[in-house]
Parts: structure tokens; C-alpha cells; sequence
């Protein structure tokens, strides 16, 4: 009998052979899974924004065949799945317990997160960094700051990246196109600038990674690759841990896989930053 949990992990690996059509259909469902996902194909699709034939080549790709079996599927797991999260969410009685919840709640979105990636993916997100003339990575309000810190990486290990904001995101891609890989954080609010520049950046023949949750952003509908990470923190709070921990993977690989040449990229960077402190040591002190 298939769990909830592992038909959710099932949609959720099937992403990229989705077509857009189809990738709004999942993204329909997993909105508010395992609910959603006993609705009629035309419910589905009106929510979807696709139709019932896309609901039901969905299926059909997961394995199933026909909309009655999967919804057999999900029902076969529904028993004990209806508890609110306040139901096994608590506060911490203690400074010790707050600190045990974080590290059990860190540890599992980690494993969750990384055990989704295969041999298969980790080589076609390399293949993807590595022949891209020039990256863009773009992030929201608060992941903005995991931009960044992709940004700081691939800069010290290539050339040709730059980081995306917002406010500009029109001016910014407009002369972006084949060759061009950007790179999406995506969560939950999801911001309408994420889907405009990954729609955007196909209609200019460039390359899309989406990093997103589990709900998946819809700017998944356009991306190459998708990345769904875990960031359901203790006590109902969301962390970016997982990701951290994707994007160390991403970049250990990249390193690892063609070490000489990152090394002497490395090696340059830390020259030039050798020069200019050498250069402002010999500053005059201001008095």
C-alpha cells in the first residue's frame, strides 16, 4: 500500500519529465495535499488553469491508469494523515528542548532534501553550471540572501555570474539568452517576479533552475531543472538549511569535478585579493 508520504515524494520526483501543462497540474495538487489530489480531473484542471486530458496524462505518468486508481491511491494512505500541526507542535518547555527540536527538525529537511537528488540529477545540474556562458541567480525577500551566497561561490569558481534583484528584474534579464543559466529561489509566498523571469528567460532560449518547496513555485513550469527542498522548521517556522546544504553539494561538485581548473581560478582570486590588500595597507590613515 502506498503511503501519502511516498505518492507525494512520487509527484514531486516526476517534476522535470512534467510538460507546463502538466507541471501546473502538480503544483495544483500539491498546493493543499493529499485533499486536492481526490478531486475530478475538471476540478483539478480548473484550479490548474490546464485541462482534464493534462490532469489525466499526470496520472498516467506517475505510473497509474487512470484518475480512479490514483485516487484509490491516495485514499489507500488518508487514514490518521487529518491532524492539525498544532496537534504534535508544542512550545518548548526549555532552552535544551528548543535546541533538540531545531537540530532533529534541520537534520531531517537535510536528509529529505539531498536524498531526493540521484546520480542522474547531480550530473545534469552540472552540465547545466559548467556549459552556461554566464549565470544569473535571483532570489525574494527573504531568500535573497540564498542568491547571494550561490552568487559569492560561482564567482570565486567562474566568471559571467551576477546576481538578479528584483525591483529590476525587467532591465536586468532583458539581454539575457541562450547561454544564459538562472538560477530561481522560490518559496512560498511565491513572488510573481520569479515566474516572470523564469518564463521570460525561455522565451529567450536560456537555461532555468528552480530551487522551491515542496508546493512547488510556478515558476517551475518553465525551468529545466527543479530543486524542491524541505523548510518546514520546529514550531512552525520555515528554514533555509536544506538549501544551504544543496547549494554546498552543488558547489563541492563543481570543485571536485574539475579541480585543476578551480584551482587556478581560486588561485587568481586570492591573488587579486592579496594585491588590493597590499595596495590599501599602503593607504594613508586619514587623521
Amino acid at each position: 500500500m502506498a503511503s501519502i508520504d511516498s505518492l507525494e515524494q512520487q509527484i514531486l520526483e516526476s517534476i522535470d519529465s512534467l510538460t507546463p501543462a502538466e507541471k501546473r497540474v502538480a503544483r495544483a495538487i500539491l498546493a493543499s495535499y493529499p485533499a486536492s489530489a481526490t478531486r475530478s480531473s475538471s476540478a483539478i484542471a480548473e484550479v490548474a488553469k490546464s485541462s482534464p486530458a493534462s490532469v489525466v496524462r499526470f496520472v498516467n505518468k506517475l505510473g497509474f491508469a487512470s484518475l480512479r486508481e490514483f485516487h484509490e491511491a491516495v485514499r489507500s494512505g488518508l487514514e490518521g494523515m487529518y491532524r492539525s500541526p498544532y496537534e504534535t507542535v508544542a512550545p518548548a518547555s526549555s532552552e535544551h528542548d528548543l535546541i533538540e527540536a531545531v537540530i532533529q527538525a534541520e537534520a531531517t529537511n537535510v536528509a529529505a532534501t539531498l536524498n531526493r537528488l540521484t546520480p542522474e540529477s547531480i550530473r545534469s545540474l552540472r552540465t547545466l553550471f559548467t556549459q552556461a556562458s554566464s549565470i544569473a541567480v535571483m532570489g525574494g525577500r527573504f531568500s535573497h540572501a540564498l542568491a547571494v551566497y550561490l552568487h559569492a561561490h560561482l564567482r570565486l569558481i567562474r566568471s559571467g555570474t551576477t546576481i538578479v534583484h528584483t525591483a529590476d528584474v525587467a532591465d536586468e534579464i532583458a539581454h539575457f539568452g541562450r547561454g544564459t543559466l538562472m538560477v530561481i529561489f522560490d518559496f512560498r509566498r511565491y513572488d510573481p517576479h520569479a515566474e516572470f523571469a523564469a518564463r521570460y528567460m525561455k522565451t529567450r532560449r536560456g537555461k532555468v533552475i528552480v530551487v522551491t518547496d515542496v508546493h512547488i513555485s510556478p515558476a517551475a513550469q518553465h525551468a529545466d531543472h527543479t530543486l524542491v527542498a524541505e523548510v518546514t522548521g520546529p514550531h512552525l517556522v520555515e528554514s533555509y538549511a536544506s538549501i544551504v546544504a544543496l547549494l554546498d553539494m552543488i558547489i563541492g561538485d563543481l570543485v571536485a569535478t574539475n579541480a585543476d581548473a578551480m584551482g587556478r581560478r581560486i588561485d587568481r582570486v586570492e591573488g587579486a585579493r592579496t594585491q588590493l590588500g597590499d595596495v590599501v595597507g599602503r593607504r594613508p590613515q586619514l587623521e
